[in-house]
């Protein structure tokens, strides 16, 4: 909500992002991974728990135009290496506590597409404050099509395989503009405490998001 730069955008523990700083780190990481070369039809697999660094990558992925790809962190290292490979991620945003599980599919994903890594509460050339350095401060000029990909949703797989199911920037769209009509606005407070990869928690994010509240 930039008309309330200095309100509450998110929260998590002790930590607090304002609007301002919200946007500030967003907008640079949407130009940084556009910097790289990814696109639209691109997919950026996201692999941690609920926390702020989640809200940032999910709401910078949205604003380069790419596909987010929120991975379950209950799978093996075989259903990671899976999803991965049938999402055909270009780049995999992960938490450092699951590094190691991301690393026992690190073979098998860089032999099929050469998904690059990016650690979000890491300090190396490939954590994410190293990534944000080279993004700009600024609003994002990205266009796609309400039809493009905005998400690829797993089933929980309980039965076989997980199925990625596709949602488009539109059907996301109408997604939040559904969960306004329950009464998100600028002074709703969310609390998602169920995990990031699914659309109860995704869902409520963004219509909490478009409405300007805090989460």
């Amino acid at each position: 909500d930039l008309t309330r730069p200095d309100a509450l955008a998110v929260a998590c523990g002790n930590r607090r992002l304002t609007w301002r700083e919200f946007h500030a780190r967003t907008n640079r990481m949407a130009y940084a991974l556009r910097a790289a070369g990814w696109r639209g039809g691109d997919r950026a697999a996201v692999i941690a728990g609920n926390g702020i660094e989640y809200a940032e990558c999910l709401t910078s992925i949205f604003k380069a135009g790419l596909t987010f790809v929120p991975i379950p962190t209950m799978i093996t290292p075989e259903t990671l290496a899976l999803l991965l490979v049938d999402c055909g991620a270009a780049v995999t945003l992960v938490a450092s506590a699951y590094r190691d599980f991301v690393s026992a599919a690190a073979a098998r994903v860089r032999g099929h597409h050469g998904s690059q890594v990016i650690v979000l509460d890491g300090s190396g050339p490939d954590s994410y404050e190293r990534w944000l350095e080279g993004g700009q401060d600024r609003e994002p000029e990205f266009a796609h099509s309400p039809q493009a990909e905005c998400s690829i949703i797993y089933s929980s797989g309980t039965t076989s395989t997980p199925k990625g199911i596709i949602h488009s920037y539109a059907v996301r769209n109408r997604m939040a503009a559904g969960m306004r009509t329950i009464g998100l606005n600028a002074q709703s407070v969310t609390l998602l405490a169920t995990p990031p990869y699914s659309n109860g928690s995704i869902a409520p994010f963004f219509g909490t998001l478009w409405g300007g509240g805090a989460t």
